[in-house]
């Protein structure tokens, strides 16, 4: 019974945080498409359709910024006819 109610609150901060089966494969996908960028900038998470890009500064903000639509074409090319990234968001990393 406490290993049922572990999972369920596992799937419920996989959902909150964006860790999907999606998600997943983005970020290996993006290691291998994106490289050298995905070396300093990491997958956060998807959420709703968002990708979420962790950047270690602003200069990798503005690069994602201005790759952001052939990021997203790039990555929906893999998922087939399904719009699995309707954005890309960038966001400053915590360190």
């Amino acid at each position: 019974m406490a290993l049922e109610a572990s999972g369920k609150i596992i799937n419920v901060l996989k959902k909150e945080l964006g860790i999907t089966e999606n998600a997943v494969m983005i970020a290996a996908l993006w290691e291998k498409e994106f490289w050298p960028l995905s070396g300093h900038v990491k997958v956060a998470g998807l959420k709703k359709g968002v990708l979420i890009l962790e950047a270690p500064g602003p200069a990798y903000l503005q690069e994602i910024v201005l790759r952001r639509k052939e990021i997203q074409n790039k990555i929906n090319q893999y998922f087939g006819t399904t719009k699995t990234v309707k954005a890309v968001k960038a966001v400053l990393s915590e360190q």
